[in-house]
């Protein structure tokens, strides 16, 4: 059962609590005790039912549940960060391993490793710059990158198709071959920032996200 209650700040005594933020903690745990869908899909729903609303308190969805299932999803054949460790070096001692990492992340004591900087080419005969986590790493930055895409997911158009899931680039030209045979189209333009990534504001980009 799901109760919403309006007088958030007589009820709980809280101080410096918005509604908002007291309707995304009833919800939460009322998601915590369902366990007919998985973690990431919660999310997801509740991102998508209430699209106004500033999702907080998901760090505990970083769980040995989710590391586990992560873990189990890693491609053995990546490549290796600056720590060496593989996925089958990693799975000997599983449950210790990710026992220690949950209560790392726990008390706030986890930090993430270097990352290893390699090259690969790219078509225009230039080096693309690349950076391999270590294995720990990879599995809670997996874990984040499940979650934010659970709840931003939902506020993204129809018509982008990068890094998406269930999206892939031959259903953009799909698209793109659709419109053009079927619309008025008298000019096409193919557009790219030049070293995007290398040259964003990461604090505008952070804060934009927040």
């Amino acid at each position: 059962m799901l109760i919403v209650v309006k007088k958030y700040r007589k009820l709980y005594g809280a101080k410096g609590h918005t509604k908002g933020q007291f309707m995304i903690i009833i919800l939460m745990q009322e998601y915590k005790t369902d366990m007919i869908k998985n973690d990431y899909d919660k999310v997801k729903d509740f991102a998508y039912m209430h699209p106004g609303l500033r999702i907080r308190s998901l760090s505990w969805r970083i769980n040995s549940r989710n590391l586990i299932g992560m873990h189990q999803g890693m491609d053995k054949n990546k490549a290796k960060g600056i720590d060496g460790i593989a996925k089958d070096d990693y799975a000997k001692n599983l449950e210790v391993n990710i026992s220690f990492l949950v209560e790392r992340l726990k008390r706030e004591t986890y930090n993430p490793k270097l990352t290893r900087r390699t090259y690969i080419p790219k078509l225009n005969g230039k080096m693309r710059p690349l950076g391999i986590s270590c294995y720990e790493d990879k599995l809670v930055e997996g874990c984040v990158a499940l979650i934010l895409s659970s709840v931003y997911e939902s506020r993204f158009m129809d018509f982008s198709y990068g890094f998406r899931p269930a999206k892939s680039c031959h259903q953009a030209i799909g698209a793109v071959r659709k419109i053009i045979t079927t619309g008025k189209i008298n000019w096409i333009i193919e557009a790219d920032i030049k070293s995007f990534f290398d040259t964003v504001d990461h604090k505008q980009l952070i804060k934009f996200g927040a």
